[in-house]
């Protein structure tokens, strides 16, 4: 009994190498063409919760929240994972912002909201607080597209809330 066993768990183990070492080889093209595929499979003809999922290319535009006036703007990169995890970086340098890390979810139709964090770093890289990032997206219709309304709450290291800003954003699929 023990051989038989032995033998069936060496016999899967092979076989699981042998299906991992042939998806390994796989080319980028290959890859992206696998993406694109999962993109267009989204549910309800790319209206559903899979609609968001990807890398995006970002351009946020911080507000006066009174007027809507732009003050500056900046590039970021959104990578919104199966599941409803997001992860963000952005232009800042970064040895003043950590990369941010949250959570999106599905509204309905091409309507969804996401929430992150991100550590900041004074300039001699000392904790400056925690900025904290909720949105409410709505992609575009061909799902290469999304624009965003943006509420910003700065923590300082204690916890304690100190400023808000507002803005909005809009994206490209990343290629």
């Amino acid at each position: 009994m023990k051989i038989t066993g032995g033998s069936l768990l060496v016999a899967v183990a092979i076989l699981a190498l042998a299906h991992l070492s042939a998806y390994s080889q796989k080319t980028a093209g290959e890859f992206d063409s696998i993406n694109r595929d999962a993109v267009s499979l989204a549910d309800n003809g790319g209206k559903g919760s899979r609609a968001l999922e990807g890398t995006w290319n970002v351009v946020v535009t911080i507000r006066n929240c009174q007027t809507g006036t732009a003050i500056t703007s900046f590039k970021a990169m959104d990578l919104f994972i199966q599941g409803g995890s997001v992860v963000d970086t952005n232009a800042a340098p970064p040895s003043t912002r950590g990369p941010g890390f949250g959570s999106w979810e599905f509204l309905g139709d091409h309507n969804f909201r996401t929430t992150l964090r991100f550590y900041l770093y004074n300039l001699d890289g000392s904790f400056a607080g925690v900025r904290r990032i909720a949105q409410e997206i709505s992609v575009g219709e061909d799902n290469n597209t999304w624009e965003s309304t943006v509420g910003i709450t700065v923590f300082n290291p204690a916890g304690d809330q100190v400023a808000t800003a507002c803005g909005t954003s809009a994206a490209v699929r990343a290629e």
